[in-house]
């Protein structure tokens, strides 16, 4: 009888599973919007309005209810339609004032205006404004919009007179603007220490009326020699009022 053993398979060359490439330039983008995707879901906040349920009835079960994500709209850059302080309601506010030996023009150029609009307010304002009778420290306002075009233009000789120039449609129109102040008539007493200016000082008054009242009896008393410590007084001056600063005495 003949045996015949069964050996073990043995192959003369190793087994090669081959598996598709995928090239490194498709990779690399696909992980890189997944990562920015995620990013983008952890720091976006969601607000009240990002997220709305909704259900035909009781809420008992997944089933019942839809969940809806709706990305809130952003305001779009520029979009200032429904805003009323948008660029198209916004103006530019000019300030500025006239200089020793200055002229108003060369104020206004100075504060940033053109030729034109100098010759538009010097010609508006010629029939009812003198502009020799410019004075350093007088201030003026010009209020231009986002066109570059003047809207308005108030030159303070004193505060109780404004002069302006203003846009009404097509055409620009000039006024004087007279403002009327407040008068008070005010009760102020007190008692002389060492000299009548600074016991109406500490009365709370200003040193003009100290000297006003020194002029007004002058004939009578000499208040540099005469007062003495202990003298009373008692004054009624008038005060006139602008926007509820004192401006002047009467």
């Amino acid at each position: 009888m003949k045996i015949t053993r069964n050996h073990p398979y043995q192959p003369s060359e190793p087994l090669h599973i081959s598996f598709p490439r995928i090239p490194l330039l498709i990779i690399i983008p696909i992980i890189l919007v997944l990562i920015s995707g995620l990013v983008y879901r952890i720091l976006t906040p969601m607000t009240a309005n990002s997220i709305r349920f909704l259900a035909s009835g009781p809420i008992s079960g997944p089933a019942d209810a839809e969940l809806i994500f709706e990305e809130e709209p952003l305001p779009f850059p520029g979009n200032f339609a429904e805003s009323p302080t948008g660029p198209e309601n916004s103006l530019n506010l000019i300030e500025g004032s006239v200089k020793s030996r200055e002229a108003l023009s060369t104020a206004l150029i100075t504060a940033g205006l053109d030729q034109e609009m100098i010759k538009l307010v010097e010609n508006r304002l010629a029939p009812i404004f003198n502009f020799r009778k410019c004075r350093p420290g007088d201030r003026f306002k010009v209020t231009v919009n986002t066109e570059g075009e003047m809207t308005e233009f108030a030159y303070e000789s004193d505060p109780m007179n404004i002069f302006r120039v203003f846009r009404e449609g097509d055409n620009y129109l000039a006024e004087k603007a007279q403002v009327e102040p407040e008068l008070q008539v005010a009760n102020v007493a007190g008692e002389v220490s060492s000299s009548l200016f600074e016991a109406l000082v500490s009365a709370g008054e200003s040193a003009q009326l100290a000297m006003d009242f020194a002029d007004l009896l002058a004939w009578d008393v000499d208040f540099s020699t005469d007062t003495r410590s202990g003298d009373r007084f008692r004054i009624l001056v008038e005060k006139f009022f602008l926007e509820g600063k004192f401006y002047q005495y009467g």
